[in-house]
Formats: C-alpha cells, sequence, structure tokens
C-alpha cells in the first residue's frame, strides 16, 4: 500500500514522526509574544497590515516595507490580522505551518536528487529540527525566510519533475518559473535560483549546454530585476548607506 508521496505505511508513519519532531521543537512558539525588533515595523505598526482594505491591495504591490519589497510575505500578514487581529499565537502559527510544509519539500527533494529514501528521511530530520532555521521560524518578521523557501523549494522539485519529463528540453519550465516568481515576491534572496538549476542540469547530465543557459535567460532576467528593486529600496531605507560607513569592501562581500 503506498501513499501520495510513493511511500509505504511504514515510511510515512517516518515522516510523519519527524514533522511531529518539528511541531514539538516549535511549539512553544504559540505561548510567545511579538518583539520589539521589527516585529513593529511588519506587523503592529504596519498601517498596510493593521487598517487593510482592498483598495490598498495595489499599495501591497507597489512599496516596500522597512527597506525590504515582500509583497506576498505582507499579504500573509494581513491574512494572519484578519483571523487573530495582533495575537501573536496565529503569527507564529502560521511560521510554524510554513516550516513543515519546507520539511515535506526538502524530503521530496533530497530524494528525488539522491533517489534514496533514507537521505530524504536523514535530509528532513535535519532541517526539522536543525538550531539554523530558530530565527526564520521563531522571528513573525523573518515569514519571509520561511515564505521564500515553500516556493523555492518548490520550483527546485519542479523543475528535477520537468527534467525528467522533457528529456530533449523542448519544453520550458513554466510551473518553475511561476513559483520562481512567488519566491522573489517574499524575499530577493531566491535571485540564486537560476544558479541553482544550471546546478540540477549539470547533475543530472554531466554538463550545460547553451540550451540549458538560454532557457535560463527570463530566471536571469528577474534576478536581475529583483536584485535591483532589492538595492533600491535598501538604498530608501538607508541600510546600503550604512554599510558603506560601517563595513569596508571585502566585509561588505562577506556580509552580502
Amino acid at each position: 500500500m503506498k501513499t501520495p508521496f510513493g511511500l509505504s505505511v511504514r515510511q510515512s508513519i517516518l515522516l510523519g514522526v519527524i514533522i511531529l519532531l518539528g511541531i514539538i521543537t516549535y511549539s512553544p512558539l504559540l505561548r510567545a509574544d511579538f518583539i520589539i525588533i521589527d516585529d513593529p515595523q511588519y506587523v503592529t505598526e504596519n498601517t498596510l497590515v493593521q487598517d487593510f482594505s482592498f483598495n490598498k491591495i495595489a499599495e501591497v504591490f507597489t512599496s516596500n516595507t522597512y527597506g525590504h519589497y515582500q509583497p506576498l510575505s505582507v499579504l500573509t500578514y494581513i491574512f494572519d490580522h484578519a483571523i487573530w487581529g495582533n495575537n501573536a499565537t496565529g503569527y507564529h502559527l502560521t511560521n510554524i505551518l510554513l516550516h513543515l510544509i519546507n520539511i515535506i519539500l526538502v524530503f521530496l527533494l533530497t530524494r528525488k536528487l539522491s533517489q534514496n529514501n533514507n537521505v530524504g528521511f536523514i535530509s528532513a530530520l535535519f532541517f526539522s529540527i536543525h538550531p539554523m532555521h530558530v530565527e526564520s521560524v521563531a522571528w513573525i518578521s523573518e515569514r519571509k525566510d520561511v515564505l521564500y523557501a515553500v516556493f523555492y523549494l518548490a520550483a527546485c522539485l519542479f523543475y528535477l519533475k520537468h527534467l525528467e519529463r522533457n528529456k530533449d528540453k523542448k519544453a520550458f519550465p513554466f510551473l518553475s518559473l511561476f513559483l520562481f516568481v512567488l519566491s522573489l515576491m517574499s524575499k530577493s534572496m531566491a535571485m540564486t535560483l537560476p544558479i541553482m538549476l544550471l546546478l540540477f542540469d549539470y547533475f543530472k547530465s554531466g554538463r550545460i549546454t547553451k540550451k540549458d543557459i538560454l532557457i535560463k535567460l527570463p530566471f536571469f532576467a528577474l534576478s536581475v530585476l529583483f536584485g535591483i528593486i532589492a538595492i533600491n529600496t535598501q538604498q530608501s531605507a538607508g541600510f546600503i548607506n550604512d554599510l558603506e560607513q560601517e563595513y569596508n569592501f571585502i566585509d561588505r562581500l562577506f556580509l552580502l
């Protein structure tokens, strides 16, 4: 008997246990409140969130929040506020749910790359409870991290499926491109995806062809566009100027 992920009942239970560990690890967050660092600017004092109406929907996509262009992240705050008001529990719950989705995506992606369920389980386990993810899940203002990761990982997964179905590479990975846009609109860090997709090409075939690069041109164009947007919004908030004053060029390279 197989489950929707093609796992046996025993393997499904194992994946469920890994997800349960993630729930147990982050469940204390449901008792946590907002913090004074960034949460007011992103949520509790953000007029787009606190006083949202549908005639402001265009403003969500044309403005930046505290020097960051992340309209999808803002929309999730608006959604949370519509349900929970300013009760931080609901916002933390959303972050946890997004992290659980990422655990499943990490499992599916690493399993597909390795063709080995055990590799997928071990990767998902470490991703589920690794302390490196605590800030992204626990800090409401870092919603953008867990949200962009959902679309980023999904774009990678569907690109690998695209390669399997289209070995002649005549088709274009439209679904991955769409997910890439959603990821970029959650956090500009997603601009690295085109490089990742080229690495998948090399991993699958042992080479990167001219056609592989041409197919990625729309991805690279979006990366450049959102990179420019990110720089402009950071400059408008004075963040880049602050970095130039506090750090030299070599230091800034490592900070990026």
